[in-house]
């Protein structure tokens, strides 16, 4: 739309400048060559005007794009920290973060940890990783909140000191505090403690698998006794599950 507003006005000198050219060859005076020259001058400064603006135009939309480019580029830059620094925390914890002390952590029945909207969540006890240096409150039912601050208890399923399947579940990403996103780096014959209802109970490990979501065997209650814990894998994605299972060992 602009380049044809523009135009108008310079072939219409164009114009006036041939007929005046024209005029010269035929019947040509000094008065016909000063009116060809100052029209070829208005011709030259109106042009300018029309490139300087267009230069104008141009120079104002690209520093216009080169500032949204910098600042996308700044938000990527921002969303890779966020992302290197989530994968990278919990190997650092497990670097630089002493062992858990397990006296430090009295066998109480149950702990008051948050009040969230007049909800009160409690602990039910404490369970403790020390290869992977972790100790998480536990529990009851899973849900978002539940699954913010600790590992969860799947109800329904058997409970520590009862035969069956102890499930518990918990996030594979170190919100928090670490939860299960050094899950995968535990390995067979490490030990599993859990402080539930004032007692201690032992458990070793003995097997760990990688399966489908869709796979809900390792849900169920079973009429042996172990526990089960479940996290999403690799760490950060939820396409699969990763189930390590252990067994009572007493102390």
């Amino acid at each position: 739309m602009g380049k044809h507003v523009f135009r108008l006005p310079k072939c219409w000198m164009y114009l006036r400048f041939c007929s005046s050219a024209l005029l010269l060859f035929t019947d040509g005076t000094r008065k016909d060559i000063i009116n060809l020259i100052s029209w070829r001058i208005t011709i030259f400064t109106t042009t300018s005007k029309v490139q300087n603006q267009t230069g104008n135009n141009r120079s104002i939309k690209f520093a216009n794009w080169l500032r949204w480019q910098k600042l996308a580029g700044l938000a990527f830059i921002i969303i890779g920290l966020v992302l290197i620094i989530s994968f990278v925390k919990p190997y650092l914890y497990l670097t630089l973060a002493k062992p858990p002390d397990e006296v430090a952590y009295p066998l109480n029945k149950e702990e008051t940890i948050k009040t969230i909207n007049g909800q009160i969540i409690k602990s039910q006890g404490k369970i403790f990783i020390p290869a992977i240096k972790m100790v998480e409150n536990l529990l009851e039912g899973v849900n978002r909140t539940n699954l913010d601050y600790g590992i969860s208890h799947y109800s329904g399923t058997s409970e520590p000191g009862m035969k069956g399947n102890i499930v518990l579940t918990g996030h594979n990403f170190y919100g928090r505090s670490p939860l299960f996103s050094l899950l995968h780096r535990v390995k067979l014959g490490d030990q599993v403690i859990i402080h539930y209802q004032g007692k201690r109970y032992l458990y070793e490990v003995t097997s760990t698998k990688i399966i489908s979501p869709k796979n809900l065997h390792h849900y169920q209650n079973v009429k042996a006794n172990r526990l089960t814990m479940i996290t999403c894998y690799p760490p950060g994605y939820t396409s699969k599950r990763l189930i390590v299972i252990a067994k009572p060992k007493t102390s």
